[in-house]
């Protein structure tokens, strides 16, 4: 809080300067809250509103346009921590909101953004109350603050000697994000909350840092031992369905729920803001994109990601909660698989035994081809006719050279096709 105050004095005298009129506004913009959350299990969780000239109204907006980098920012001024989730809660009837388009938050002011209108689409919004992670370059990456008493806000650095991987777990889990997977002091440099807290002793499957026992006594630290953690990304995808893992119904598993994708465009009959290189994003987590669709069904729950979000964010950040009657289906490339093969050929002519073994041949396998016949020309039939032409010459010699065969045998040609591993080639020839 000490430091809101001198911020807020810099700002004073700044605006001072500049009249009263821009002083008078400017400082009740300060003075007075600006967000606020309502009907939530805390006050870093419920239904976003916005105080705009002294009135309170709820927030509204389309839920695909609030992300958790624009929820960061309502976050951040209710002095709350990282954003876990946000989404759309649908009111009975329409009613006065301050409508807000969040890319204006990063850039302008509340007064710039709010615009009054009816809706009944109202902005949902979770955050920690307990733990944020701060100068990261993405949402779950940063430095790690811890608040002891949500409800008067005082946020301190953690030691990084009085933290360690289950502590590491616990604050993942917390935030909405995968696994911790960088573990380190100061990676993300020095944040401006006072340096220590007391040590937390978690034993890795509690839901909330507070919730794990700590020591009686606060511990300090030296700069640059403040502890940076990141986690892994967590949203998983999947295709259900279809004829294999690469085709079906596209569906996302967000905060530990499965969910179908919901296909969304103001013209039905066209291909939505799901396009080919939103589904390439999908498609690169299942190793593999070759056609997007949309599928009709019921009304059910479902995961809104828009396409601006898409290419631009992770997953998890562009995942909200919503229901269609439309869900995303794709068709992804299979997973391609390099073989690297030889054909091995032998002839036996008039107790004589030739053989021949062709080049290593690689050949990348990424589905079955359509028509396999010019795949079966150039591996087989042009190395057999090779070796029929040189049976011939050896034939056309002996002739002319005027010797004749004393008894005639059977020529057997024997294909070994590679893949046949060398202990049943072993077998046949002891047959």
């Amino acid at each position: 809080m000490a430091e809101d105050v001198t911020r807020h004095s810099r700002i004073v005298s700044t605006l001072e300067d500049s009249g009263p009129s821009i002083y008078t506004e400017t400082m009740h913009d300060l003075l007075e809250p600006v967000f606020r959350l309502v009907g939530g299990e805390s006050r870093c969780a419920g239904a976003l509103e916005l105080n705009q000239a002294g009135e309170w109204r709820p927030v509204g907006s389309s839920s695909s346009l609030w992300t958790l980098k624009a929820a960061a920012v309502a976050c951040r001024e209710l002095d709350c921590g990282s954003p876990v989730s946000v989404g759309e809660r649908k009111k009975s009837s329409k009613r006065p909101v301050w409508w807000i388009y969040p890319p204006c938050l990063q850039f302008g002011s509340r007064r710039e953004c709010a615009e009054s209108l009816f809706s009944s689409n109202i902005v949902n919004l979770t955050c920690s109350d307990s733990v944020r992670l701060l100068g990261g370059t993405e949402l779950c990456s940063g430095g790690l603050e811890v608040n002891s008493d949500p409800s008067d806000p005082s946020w301190s650095s953690v030691c990084e000697a009085d933290f360690d991987q289950q502590d590491a777990q616990v604050v993942c889990r917390q935030l909405g994000c995968g696994a911790p997977s960088v573990l380190q002091g100061a990676l993300y440099g020095e944040g401006e909350a006072p340096m220590g807290t007391k040590e937390f002793q978690c034993g890795g499957h509690e839901s909330a840092l507070l919730d794990c026992s700590s020591a009686s006594e606060r511990s300090t630290c030296s700069p640059g031992t403040a502890v940076s953690l990141t986690c892994s990304e967590p949203y998983e995808v999947r295709l259900v369905g279809g004829s294999s893992r690469c085709a079906g119904d596209l569906e996302g598993k967000h905060q530990g729920e499965w969910r179908p994708v919901r296909y969304y465009s103001l013209d039905l009959d066209a291909v939505s803001s799901w396009e080919l290189e939103d589904a390439a994003v999908a498609c690169r987590d299942l190793d593999s994109a070759v056609s997007v669709g949309k599928k009709e069904s019921s009304e059910r729950p479902a995961w809104d990601i828009s396409s601006a979000c898409l290419q631009s964010g992770s997953l998890r950040d562009c995942a909200r909660s919503s229901s269609s009657r439309y869900i995303v289906t794709l068709i992804c490339s299979e997973p391609a698989h390099q073989v690297t093969n030889s054909c091995v050929y032998h002839l036996f002519v008039f107790s004589h035994n030739f053989s021949s073994e062709s080049r290593l041949l690689s050949v990348t396998l990424s589905g079955v081809p359509s028509d396999p016949g010019p795949f079966i020309i150039r591996a087989v039939v042009l190395p057999l006719t090779l070796l029929l032409v040189t049976v011939g010459l050896y034939f056309y010699c002996k002739a002319t050279r005027g010797r004749r065969p004393s008894r005639q045998e059977d020529i057997e040609l024997d294909y070994y096709n590679l893949g046949v591993p060398a202990e049943e080639e072993g077998a046949q020839g002891a047959e």
